[in-house]
Formats: C-alpha cells, structure tokens, sequence
C-alpha cells in the first residue's frame, strides 16, 4: 500500500509479532501480537483511515485528539475504533500484552467503487473511539478470518465488508446521501445482506434492523433488494431463518425454545407453524430423525 503507515505503530519499548497478514492496492490488514515492556503515549497521525479491534482487554486505556483547542482531554476507548485519515490520535497504554486487528485501508476509493457519498467534514471522530456495535464486531471477525486464511477472493471479500460497515457506520457518523428507493443495490450491498443473514455468532434481524444495518429503512432495502434480484427481501429472510433453525437442530446444543430465539422468530408458535409448512415435520420430529 504505497504511502501508507506501517501497521506495526512501533511504540517503544515494545515487542510485535504479526502472526498474519494481508494486503492490497487499497487495503493492508494485520494480526499483531504485542507486549508492551512499560507504561508510555504516542501520536498516532495514519495517513490512511485506520480501523482496530483488540482481542484482548485494552492495555492501550486511553486517548485524546491532538486539537488541544476543542479537545477536552484523554478518554476511554472501546474495544474497536475508528481513526479517519489525517486525525492525530494522541495514545497512553500501561505495561502488558494485546493481541489485535489491525485494518487500514483507502476508504474513498472503496467508497467510490461501491456507490457511497458521504460528507466527511461531518465526520463525529469522538463517536469513532467507540464503535462497540455487534455489527461491526461481526464484520471485524470476518475480515480477520479472510486475513487468516486467505483465498484468490480473499481481498472482494474483504472490501465488501468494509465498505457494508463503511455504510452502517456513516448512519451515524457522517451525513450520507441517500439516492431513493428505486435504486439497486450495490455489489457490496447484496453481499451484507448475506454476510448479516449468515452469520450464526448473533441472532438473526428484523427487517428493521436488516434497514438499519445498510443506513436505510426497511421499506428502502426491500424495494432496492427486490429491484435488484428480483426477489422479496421478506422471503429471503424467512428462508434465512428455517435454515439457521435447521443448522442449530443437527448441532444439538439448544433447547427448541431456544432454537427459535437466536432464529429470529417472534414466538415458538410461530417458529413451529413456519418450520412444519417447509418441512412437513415439527422441529422436534426433525431433530428425532436426525439422532436415527
């Protein structure tokens, strides 16, 4: 990545180990494992925007922006923050190990590329601090498995999921424009939809929360998502759905009950009902025939 910061932020005295890492024409992403000898501070000033998530607890406890005139002084951040590019980011961490990952990347250029407009001067950079959201959390996890072990499509991937959490992210830190309900949705777009309906570590969404998750209403996303594929946003969620309640049946370590939470129905009577019309079996009957 030409002109951008090395990952490795060299804070001294300290011992790094990348154990993977990965990178492109605009994206460089990085695993570290650092021990931190003492306490000290740094500026951190990434001439590309700069996103991280600690594995770990925090060891890095707090930090400030380097505008002393509004800036009220050191914070606690979270355990996944943002740096837009050109921010000076003024760091303290105590002795210890962190275990983190690291993702710069050029995000106007993504951004170009998957449909995004955003006034960056509207940017919240205090709000960036702490991005503890589990969407984001979720698309962290997934970029860093493509680093772990990446493949020939490793680096589409990878930009899809930044720039899907580019979007959820600028719902509520920068003012996006919004081009109307009749548009289609991005690449990048089809493919949040899938990476947030398959995901198994969190429980499955409303279409509300579908909406919000992409920085549109529900009514907004299913339009664009049926323009686009033809098909009803409602269907394929509920198919989302039977197919996570399937996968939680044969793994066996749920209650029914339990089953139909994390899958995203309102009520068991409903799960049951929904489950037996796809299947011509009650979720128990279908979990007996798989133990058969």
């Amino acid at each position: 990545m030409e002109g951008a910061d090395t990952l490795a932020l060299r804070w001294e005295p300290s011992r790094t180990t990348v154990e993977a890492r990965f990178g492109t024409a605009t994206i460089q992403a990085e695993i570290h494992r650092t021990r931190w000898l003492c306490a000290g501070e740094r500026v951190f000033n990434p001439r590309w925007h700069f996103l991280q998530m600690f594995y770990t607890p925090n060891i890095c406890t707090e930090a400030r922006y380097e505008d002393v005139a509004r800036d009220p002084g050191f914070r606690s951040h979270g355990r996944i923050f943002y740096i837009p590019r050109g921010a000076e980011l003024h760091c303290r961490w105590k002795p210890g190990s962190q275990r983190a990952l690291h993702c710069m990347f050029d995000l106007e250029k993504i951004a170009s590329r998957n449909g995004i407009v955003a006034d960056w001067t509207a940017f919240d950079k205090e709000k960036a601090l702490n991005l503890n959201m589990e969407y984001v959390a979720a698309t962290m996890r997934r970029i860093a498995q493509e680093v772990i072990t990446p493949d020939f499509s490793s680096d589409l991937r990878i930009e899809m999921s930044l720039a899907s959490m580019i979007l959820y992210v600028l719902r509520d830190f920068a003012k996006v424009h919004d081009p109307g309900i009749t548009r289609r949705l991005s690449r990048s777009e089809l493919e949040s939809v899938q990476v947030i309906l398959e995901d198994t570590g969190s429980m499955l969404p409303s279409l509300h929360q579908l909406g919000s998750a992409l920085g549109m209403s529900s009514r907004k996303l299913s339009s664009a998502y049926r323009a686009t594929t033809g098909l009803t946003l409602r269907s394929r969620v509920a198919k989302s759905r039977l197919n996570r309640a399937k996968t939680l049946l044969a793994e066996g370590n749920l209650s029914i009950k339990q089953i139909s939470f994390w899958s995203g129905f309102n009520s068991f009577s409903s799960f049951s009902a929904a489950f037996r019309r796809e299947t011509g079996l009650t979720p128990s009957q279908f979990r007996a025939g798989l133990r058969t």
